[in-house]
């Protein structure tokens, strides 16, 4: 078992169920594959195969999770926050890539449609209230 954390490998949160799990293994598959991902990364689609081979099980899961609960490993306390840069700043504006993002439900021609029928329903409206 590798050191990183499978949930943070896959973008999820302990409580997370297994549909959201598979949800964002695909998701993630889709990207770093490598014979057809957009942006393929073999060492990290490997890592995510991983994580989803024991996340994706419920009874590999409760073990690694009684596992995790067992080996907790202390926090480093810090003495100081660490000075932000410009650099940091601009990163920082930038989802990471284990947020899901939401795309739109409707395309920018349909909401274009929309907006033409509602207009002509509401010029339509006022003149019948004439």
């Amino acid at each position: 078992m590798s050191q990183e954390d499978f949930y943070t490998t896959l973008g999820v949160t302990r409580t997370s169920e297994h549909w959201l799990i598979q949800l964002r293994y695909r998701t993630l598959m889709r990207r770093y594959h490598p014979d057809a991902g957009i942006e393929p990364d073999t060492a990290r689609a490997q890592r995510i195969n991983e994580a989803y081979d024991v996340l994706g099980d419920p009874q590999k899961r409760r073990r690694y999770d009684a596992q995790r609960a067992t080996h907790t490993p202390a926090r480093p306390e810090r003495t100081s926050a660490p000075a932000r840069t410009q650099k940091s700043k601009q990163r920082a504006s930038v989802p990471p890539e284990n947020v899901l993002v939401h795309r739109p439900r409707f395309s920018e021609r349909a909401i274009l449609w929309w907006l033409v029928a509602f207009y002509f329903t509401i010029a339509a409206l006022l003149y019948l209230t004439r």
